[in-house]
């Protein structure tokens, strides 16, 4: 992604609206933690998924999901230190020499913890999963930050789009190309990621908690 640090001049005949640069600014407060928090939380449930379940279909498919899951995450934690830099600087710059009441102060985001890998047992040592309860926490903690993931994303691509008279033409034209291409990479990854989490992750961890259910229910069937 261009990085996108613009020279700022004082011309006070350049076409601008403070208010859709307040616009910006503020949906760029709220978009961007939805994108890290988000990230931040599927992390930890991944790792956690890695403790609670290890098989053979673990580690191949599994981890072809992790490889999904880190492009995106590369793409998306690109995005949002470009744009907070970017806002930081450029767009905070504006805001001040406008008197807009908003500015976006950021510090670029690297996430709390890194995804592992999967491996042949469990945190126990055993193969397979270790209950039959690990899925849902799981399923459900991803599919909840994967929409605040997306809403933050929508947030921040929609601002920029929605309020194009923000700033002056040079450095709106400029903005909104890198924020529609960089938008286009992350959504492109985040298809790739819905494709694997469906026909690797989850595919296969269902089967996995089906599986330990026949075993356990045969063996209590035999002990009777």
């Amino acid at each position: 992604m261009a990085r996108m640090n613009l020279n700022i001049q004082r011309f006070d005949d350049l076409d601008h609206d403070p208010e859709q640069i307040a616009n910006i600014l503020s949906a760029l407060n709220e978009g961007v933690p939805k994108i890290t928090n988000g990230i931040d939380a599927i992390n930890d449930a991944i790792n956690q998924l890695i403790d609670d379940w290890g098989d053979g279909n673990a580690v191949e498919y599994g981890n072809q999901f992790n490889d999904a899951y880190r492009v995106f995450t590369d793409a998306a934690v690109h995005y949002v230190n470009s744009i907070g830099s970017w806002a930081s600087s450029t767009g905070n710059a504006y805001a001040s020499q406008y008197n807009v009441g908003v500015s976006f102060d950021y510090s670029q985001y690297e996430p709390s913890v890194k995804v592992g890998e999967f491996n042949e047992t469990n945190g126990n040592g055993f193969k397979g999963p270790k209950d039959d309860t690990i899925a849902e926490p799981f399923k459900n903690k991803y599919n909840s930050s994967m929409e605040e993931i997306k809403s933050g994303l929508l947030k921040i691509s929609g601002a920029f789009m929605s309020n194009g008279d923000a700033f002056p033409d040079s450095v709106q034209n400029e903005v909104e190309a890198t924020v529609e291409q960089e938008n286009s990479k992350t959504s492109q990854a985040l298809t790739e990621l819905s494709e694997a989490y469906i026909n690797y992750l989850v595919k296969y961890l269902d089967e996995a908690i089906s599986l330990r259910s026949e075993a356990q229910n045969a063996a209590a069937g035999a002990g009777e």
